[in-house]
This record gives structure tokens, sequence and C-alpha cells, in this order.
């Protein structure tokens, strides 16, 4: 299977010797951190078939929430610091939300300062926004069970490309729409 189609993280470092997140790392600049996974790299399955890694941001505890898609769906897994899979997770690290009944791909992923996890990306050509709990479930509390959608234009190719969480807790979603 080609490597496209699995979540793959690499933790490459910039500075040898200084902490990583509050992380001790073992390589030198720029190598890969053979603590992480295998020689530095950790890649898994999500779904049944194309899987895409697309944005990860790193937890103060260390472990690392990648978000992308599976199967037409959000996806996000989370690794613990060694490249593991964090098994308190979703369901066994990983966590696949269908956003709408179409094609729905997350491009961002935020950490609000509570711990939960905001992804953003597209669902079926608008911009959606989930929110999520620490320990993976959706936030039923945020927009309709979790997930908001937003039509930004008529054009039906709206997709957010970045998310981030104001000092207020307001969320900022940033992207593009196609015209015409």
């Amino acid at each position: 299977m080609a490597l496209y189609k699995k979540f793959a993280i690499f933790l490459i470092l910039t500075m040898a010797g200084l902490p990583f997140g509050g992380i001790e790392v073992n390589a030198a600049p720029g190598d890969l951190d053979s603590s992480l996974g295998n020689g530095g790299i950790a890649i898994t399955p999500v779904g049944t078939g194309r899987d895409l890694a697309q944005a990860s941001v790193l937890q103060a505890d260390g472990k690392i929430v990648v978000a992308g898609s599976a199967q037409n769906d959000f996806a996000l897994v989370r690794f613990n610091p060694d490249g593991t899979l964090d098994t308190a997770f979703g369901t066994g690290g990983k966590v696949l939300t269908p956003v709408t009944a179409s094609s729905d791909e997350a491009f961002a992923v935020a950490l609000q300062s509570d711990g939960k996890i905001v992804a953003a990306g597209k669902g079926f050509g608008d911009f959606a926004v989930v929110r999520y709990n620490t320990d993976g479930s959706l936030d039923i509390s945020f927009g309709t069970g979790g997930i908001v959608i937003t039509p930004v234009s008529v054009s039906s190719l709206d997709y957010a490309e970045a998310v981030l969480i104001q000092p207020d807790g307001k969320i900022v979603a940033v992207g593009g729409a196609r015209l015409g």
C-alpha cells in the first residue's frame, strides 16, 4: 500500500538539546527523532481507502493530534509522544466524523485552552468546523451535534484551510471559495 493511503507523522527537529513542546528530544538538528515510531516515522491506516493527513497539533502533554480525511469523512488520529496510537482517544486512537453525506475533509486543527480539539475543512463544498472533546467524542454543545457548516459563496466549493483559537475563545476559520 502506498504511503499516501495512511496517516503519517514525522518529527523533524530543528534544534538539538532543546525541549520540543516540553518534551526532551533525541536527535541532531534536522534529523528525525528516532524515539518516535519507527526511526522517527509513525504510519497508521485509518479508513478502508485513501487516507490523507493534512494538519497536526502538539498537545501540552506531548501527544500529537493529526487531522485529515478517510472514507470521505473528517479523520483525527492521536499519537502518544513515542508515536504509538493513543487508545484512550476515539476508537483505538482514531476518530471518523461524517460531516455531511458526501465529500468531507479536515485541512486544519487547533487546540482550545480547555483541551478541546477544533478541526476545520470542507463539508460537501461548504466551510465545516467540528469540535471534539479531549477523548475524541463530538462536543455536542457546539453547533449541531458538534458540527458547524457555513456556506460562504454560491459556488459550493468553499473550504476552510486554517483555524485558530483567539485568546477570548472564539474560533476563526480562514479558507477560500471558487467563484463561478
